[in-house]
This record gives structure tokens, C-alpha cells and sequence, in this order.
């Protein structure tokens, strides 16, 4: 039986592929692995998954040579603002090559720019729509923040220097607000970002600590990195956690759906951490306003007592004046009526009074014989009762 030889098979398999495509091809496909080595060349990891399950259907390695990577390379950082990045849609011009040590592989010629760009935007935008149809796009944003924050949990990396950045700016306010930060370390880029910080939004939940409020930043690093937080399951996670999150994960030029969907999205780590400041200082504004309003409430409240209090005073002093003219009067009229029923008044006016024993005399009580002393005006007579 006549049998190939490895190399021969090989050597059909190139010819083939050479006659089949002798031109370079345009492929989309999602970038799994990327990495440069020394010599400046460019080795990617191509895949094609299910849109059903997600499933990787299709694999293959390419290869983007030094002098095509240098001028392909800015060339699309300069058309999206990002550079070429794992979990990245692309659309590339290449040529399949099979070569019989070496086994098939794709030469990378050219990049357009422009199908990454639409399908970065068009993944978020689905993510943004089924949010929406979800209705829980805005819930995050419509949780209470408190008003007086002090516990403050950080999802980030400690290495990182977004997280220097947040803490300096927190500790540099010139008011001195004592701040609690509890940093939850976790993955800010590459493919471990969505676990790593729905494992650390978890752990907070788990914490002793009753936090006020999530901050989320990250220091630096490329727009690409951008697109691990456009993810479905993390930004619907967020969504539904029950305190307020901040995200300083953003770019000038492009915003996540986690920026999005969070009560509230700063560009850097030092806004973020300057939006607490300054929400501080509001509220310390609010309450030293509350202080002063009751202070001066407190002072006219007492001032308007004073106020009436004298003019208590005064009517005191009138009421008791017009109680003694009255008081006056009254004895003067007690004192007339007085003079006017003295028995003197009375003797003197022609009348008598008869005693007996000292006493007034009634007629029923006197009897033959009695001694009795009638008082005249000039002068008394002694009579016996007959």
C-alpha cells in the first residue's frame, strides 16, 4: 500500500491553501490571547464563538510581523482611542499560510479600525438595551446615599495607583473628615476582572462593617481595559447590589456600562474621591446653616420674650396702679358709708339709743322696773321701766 510521507502530506495541505487563497482575506474574529516578544513581533490567539452559547467554534494563531505591528499597532490606537486587547472584536486582513514544520497560521496585513470601533459600541449598546428591558438600568441610582458618609468600602487593586490617588485625595481635604476605607482588593483588568470584583462586592456584603457607599477605581491602564466592564453580568450585578457605588474606572473619551448604571460615574480615582469630599462639605454646610438658623431662631425667640416680658411689666404696673385708685375708692366710699352710720351721726341727727346692760334695748326684753340708759347727742338718762 502506497503511503504519503508526513512532509508530502504537508506540502499537499500548503499548495492547496496557497491555490485556494493567494490573496490576502479580510476575517473578524475575537481576540483571546495577545502578546509581543522581544523582537517586536505581534502573536495572537484568534477564536469565533457561538452566539448562541458562547461556545468556541472556530481557533486559530496569528502572526503580525514587527514592521506591519509598528505601523498597525498606532495606527488603531489612534482611529479608537485603545489599543489592541484581549476580549476584543476585530476585523483583520489576512493570509493563510500552512507551511509543513510550522503547521497553519494567519499573517496579519492590515486592521480596520473601524468594524472594532462599531462592534465595541454595538456590544454595549445591547447591554444597555436588555438593562433597560430588564428594568433595573436605573436602580442603582435611585438608592438613598447617606448624608453623612463615613464608611466607605474600595474595590481596587492596592497596587495600583488609582488607589493612592483615592486615599490621598480623601486624607488632603483641608476640613479633616474622618473617613473609613476598607480596601476589597480585586483583579481591575484582564479576563478576571468580572469575577474578581463581583467576589469583592461580595465579601463587602459579608463584612462586619456597615459600609455607606462602594467605590470602584482603577489607576491607569488603557481604554481597552475599558470593555471588562461592559459586561452583562457585572453591570446587572451592580444594578442590584444594595448600596450606592461610585466608579472612577473611566476614560475622557469613552464611558462603560458599569459607569452607567452606577449612582454615580467619575472619570478618575481623584474625582471620585473629591465627590465624597465635596458631598461632605455640603452637608457640613447644610448643618453649621441648621445650627446658625436655630442659634438665631433660639435668640430672637428669647428677645421677643424679653420683649413681651416688658411690656408685661408695664401692664402689670398700670393694672396694679388702677387696682389701688380702685381699692382707694372704695375704702374712701366703705369710709363715708362708715361715718354715716357712727352712732354719733345718728345722736346727733335727733335719734336716741336706749341700753340695757350695756347693750342696745329691745322692747320684747324689757320689763317693770328695769334700769335702762338712753344716749342722747348732748348727754344720757337713767329711766325705770314702769
Amino acid at each position: 500500500m502506497e503511503a504519503l510521507s508526513l512532509y508530502e502530506l504537508n506540502r499537499t495541505i500548503k499548495e492547496a491553501i496557497d491555490e485556494l487563497y493567494p490573496m490576502s482575506v479580510w476575517v473578524k474574529a475575537e481576540i483571546s490571547r495577545i502578546t509581543e516578544n522581544r523582537s517586536g513581533h505581534c502573536y495572537l490567539e484568534l477564536v469565533e464563538k457561538d452566539s448562541n452559547n458562547d461556545e468556541v467554534i472556530a481557533k486559530a494563531s496569528a502572526s503580525i510581523w514587527k514592521n506591519t505591528y509598528k505601523m498597525l499597532a498606532p495606527y488603531f490606537a489612534m482611529e479608537t482611542g485603545t489599543a489592541l486587547s484581549q476580549g476584543m472584536t476585530v476585523l483583520i486582513k489576512v493570509k493563510p499560510v500552512f507551511h509543513e514544520v510550522y503547521s497553519y497560521s494567519l499573517n496579519v496585513t492590515d486592521i480596520d479600525p473601524t468594524y472594532t470601533i462599531g462592534d465595541i459600541a454595538q456590544k454595549r449598546k445591547m447591554v444597555v438595551a436588555r438593562l433597560k428591558e430588564e428594568f433595573v438600568f436605573d436602580m442603582n441610582r435611585e438608592l438613598n446615599l447617606s448624608r453623612a458618609i463615613r464608611n466607605i468600602a474600595l474595590v481596587s487593586s492596592k497596587t495600583a495607583a488609582g488607589y493612592e490617588d483615592f486615599i490621598n485625595q480623601l486624607n488632603n481635604q483641608e476640613l479633616k473628615f474622618n473617613y473609613n476605607v476598607e480596601l476589597f482588593e480585586a483583579v481591575m483588568q484582564g479576563d478576571l476582572t468580572e469575577n474578581s470584583i463581583i467576589n469583592a462586592l461580595d465579601d463587602i456584603i459579608s463584612s462586619k462593617t456597615e459600609f455607606d457607599i462602594v467605590v470602584i477605581v482603577r489607576g491607569g491602564g488603557a481604554v481597552s481595559d475599558l470593555h471588562w466592564y461592559d459586561s452583562y453580568r457585572l453591570s446587572y450585578y451592580c444594578t442590584q447590589y444594595p448600596l450606592p457605588i461610585i466608579t472612577g474606572i473611566g476614560h475622557d473619551r469613552d464611558v462603560s456600562v458599569l459607569d452607567m448604571i452606577a449612582y454615580t460615574s467619575l472619570k478618575t480615582p481623584t474625582a471620585a474621591a473629591q465627590f465624597i469630599v465635596n458631598r461632605s462639605i455640603f452637608e457640613y454646610n447644610q448643618l453649621k446653616d441648621l445650627i446658625n438658623d436655630f442659634s438665631a431662631s433660639v435668640q430672637s425667640y428669647i428677645k421677643n420674650k424679653q420683649v413681651e416680658l416688658e411690656m408685661r411689666k408695664v401692664d402689670l404696673k398700670a393694672a396694679v396702679s388702677d387696682l389701688f385708685v380702685k381699692k382707694r375708692h372704695n375704702l374712701s366710699m366703705m369710709e363715708q358709708f362708715l361715718d354715716l352710720s357712727s352712732p354719733s351721726v345718728i345722736l346727733k341727727k335727733g335719734y336716741s339709743i336706749s341700753l340695757k346692760d350695756g347693750k342696745v334695748a329691745r322692747f320684747k326684753d324689757l320689763h317693770k322696773g328695769d334700769c335702762i340708759m338712753t344716749m342722747l347727742f348732748d348727754g344720757s338718762v337713767e329711766s325705770i321701766v314702769k
